[in-house]
C-alpha cells in the first residue's frame, strides 16, 4: 500500500507536530518518521488539524485511536482548547488498535 503521508508539500510554518509514523520503505514510505498529527495555525488566528491517520484505509477508521484524535483535534481546532478525555481503551505501546 502506498504511503499517501509521506513527503507531505508546503510550507512548514506555524505547525505542531503531534505524532509521527514510520513509513516503511516496503510499503514504499521514505524510510523516515513522517507527520501523522498536526496542528497549523493559519492566518487570522484559524487553527487547522491534520490527521494521516484515515490513509491506512477504512479500518483504520473504527480504530478508538483515530476516533479519539478527530473527536479531539476538531474540537481543539474549534476552540483552541480540548476537554474531552482519553478514554481507557485508546491504543498505547501495550495495545494497538
Amino acid at each position: 500500500m502506498m504511503n499517501f503521508t509521506a513527503e507531505l508539500r508546503g510550507p512548514a510554518n506555524n505547525m505542531e507536530i503531534l505524532a509521527t509514523a514510520y513509513a516503511d520503505t516496503t510499503g514504499k514510505g521514505t524510510g523516515r518518521d513522517e507527520p501523522m498529527l498536526m496542528t497549523i495555525t493559519m492566518e487570522k488566528e484559524e487553527s487547522s488539524y491534520y490527521s494521516g491517520m484515515q490513509m491506512r484505509g477504512r479500518t483504520s477508521m473504527h480504530c478508538v485511536g483515530f476516533i479519539v484524535t478527530l473527536q479531539r483535534g476538531a474540537e481543539w481546532a474549534a476552540s483552541g482548547n480540548v476537554t474531552q478525555a482519553v478514554p481507557f481503551d485508546f491504543p498505547n505501546a501495550a495495545c494497538v488498535c
